[in-house]
């Protein structure tokens, strides 16, 4: 396949250098940014050129640059341009949920409660003690026992202090089931699922 060389090589120099220096920055380029930059160097540059920086002319500077576009998921644009040598690496999908609670004013903080699908995560092979609650489950998300362990810890710890709160959670199913088990938390479903 031939590639044509470029007969504005000033405007697609200063392309190629913008888009090393968006890709070293991490920002994502979709093609129409691509097409904008490359009138607005046509502009600057070469004032009395025609130039347009059509699909065609697209579709050879991304052939001259080794140029592809990547899908990535969860980013606008949903397509970002991306030196064809990298690979795009689609891992497995983790999931954590960290559960936190504090005052109204954020002065007293509540241990957090992390939530993961292992019971000893390999990441942490040494720590044997986490500053926060963990607990797993197979899907790591927030389960009725999960909750409600956490929820007497907290209760008990209330109670001791001779305190009593209020929490504000999110009604679902793992929530409701303690409602009459504790004394200090009392709790409310001011929260709509999601």
């Amino acid at each position: 396949m031939k590639i044509r060389n470029s007969t504005y090589s000033e405007v697609e120099e200063c392309v190629g250098k913008w888009f090393v220096q968006c890709h070293d920055q991490n920002l994502p380029e979709s093609g129409l940014m691509l097409q904008q930059k490359t009138e607005d160097f046509a502009k600057e540059l070469e004032s009395n050129s025609e130039f347009k920086a059509s699909n065609g002319w697209m579709t050879n500077f991304k052939k001259r640059h080794n140029i592809g576009f990547r899908k990535i998921c969860g980013c606008l644009p949903n397509k970002t341009a991306a030196f064809k040598v990298e690979g795009c690496h689609c891992g497995k999908q983790l999931r954590v949920i960290v559960f936190l609670a504090a005052t109204q004013r954020g002065k007293e903080k509540l241990p957090p409660l992390m939530i993961g699908r292992s019971k000893k995560p390999r990441c942490f092979p040494k720590i044997r003690s986490f500053p926060m609650m963990h607990r797993s489950n197979l899907k790591a998300w927030m389960s009725s026992e999960i909750f409600g362990d956490w929820l007497k810890g907290i209760d008990k710890e209330m109670t001791k202090k001779k305190r009593c709160i209020f929490l504000f959670i999110d009604n679902c199913d793992a929530h409701s089931k303690y409602h009459n088990e504790i004394f200090a938390a009392k709790y409310d479903f001011e929260i709509a699922a999601t």
